[in-house]
């Protein structure tokens, strides 16, 4: 690919996702682009850019050059803060509506919108008659259909997921996992590019993450996005950002407030809606995975049920690889 090439993909990608890509990011696209070719039967990714019709080069383009990664229950601190100070608050709140609603942004496979339904749904059995709803949206269409099927690897459910919430809310499908119906009811995944319109179902929404997409983003886009986040919430909602994101222009529109190791964003004149000298305690084996705590000697504590975890995992792992012989 010559420069020409690599401008024209850069022009797509900030025209159609508002995604700025640097110079040393080259690579990523000679790779990535490389490897989309071949699918679509183009013998080169310069093939691909230079030939290929105008609305598949920018589906193209998208769909190799955004980012996917993601895994379940992605910073723990995260979650933990959220069972602890965050949900419980927000469930009070909706209480006299008995109804739910999230957002997961940029939500790729949907694991962080599974974690937060096997989150709630194990601490907080009080919402398991209401109106819950999980809205998990991403840019990809191809990452989006795996959503609602809540279909997963073995190797996916292995990374971030408790024991105890992997055999209670997925079973087996083949060589493949699935998520019980009854969260796969709360999620809904579709289709959503953040730059665009967004459709009328996000509105009041009493939770949105949007984590580390908006790195990825120009400032405008950045600043346009979370403006129009902070409408849609409730006056009692909360935006968590990515741990690199908390700082950026446009977070300003909020008021922040940190719990441990997390901040959390709410609208103007809400940063005392969530009393922090006063956390919520659920059981705590439903928790989130947490870091082992440590002595002054740095030595790990772990609890028994800890032991009693990690030997079942071993026991899992061990069953695992004698059907692999």
């Amino acid at each position: 690919m010559d420069d020409a090439d690599v401008r024209k993909v850069r022009e797509i990608l900030f025209r159609r996702a508002g995604i700025e890509l640097g110079d040393q990011r080259r690579y990523l696209v000679v790779e990535r682009l490389g490897a989309m070719a071949r699918e679509l039967s183009y013998s080169s990714a310069a093939e691909l850019v230079q030939r290929a019709p105008k609305e598949q080069l920018d589906e193209a383009v998208l769909e190799a050059l955004t980012t996917h990664e993601t895994s379940f229950f992605r910073e723990p601190q995260v979650f933990e803060a959220l069972r602890v100070h965050v949900l419980p608050r927000l469930i009070a709140a909706a209480r006299p509506e008995r109804r739910l609603s999230i957002w997961s942004a940029a939500a790729s496979t949907g694991q962080e919108a599974y974690s937060l339904a096997m989150q709630i749904h194990a601490c907080f059995p009080e919402v398991h008659g209401w109106n819950v709803r999980i809205h998990a949206t991403d840019l990809s269409a191809r990452v989006v259909s795996k959503i609602d099927s809540g279909v997963y690897s073995e190797w996916e459910t292995r990374r971030g997921l408790p024991g105890h919430l992997h055999g209670r809310y997925l079973v087996r499908r083949g060589a493949d996992w699935q998520v019980v119906p009854e969260l796969r009811r709360w999620v809904r995944g579709s289709q959503l590019n953040l730059i665009d319109a967004w459709p009328s179902q996000l509105h009041s929404l009493d939770l949105v993450l949007v984590r580390n997409v908006l790195i990825y983003l120009h400032d405008g886009a950045r600043w346009s996005i979370l403006r129009r986040v902070r409408d849609v919430l409730k006056p009692k909602g909360r935006l968590v950002l990515g741990s690199s994101e908390t700082r950026m222009r446009g977070t300003e529109l909020f008021d922040a407030q940190r719990f441990g190791g997390a901040l959390f964003h709410g609208p103007p004149g809400s940063e005392h809606d969530l009393d922090q000298t006063r956390p919520f305690h659920v059981r705590p084996e439903l928790a989130a995975p947490r870091a082992p705590r440590r002595t002054q000697s740095s030595t790990s504590v772990t609890k028994t049920a800890d032991l009693e975890e990690i030997a079942r995992e071993l026991r899992r792992s061990a069953e695992a690889l004698k059907k692999v012989r």
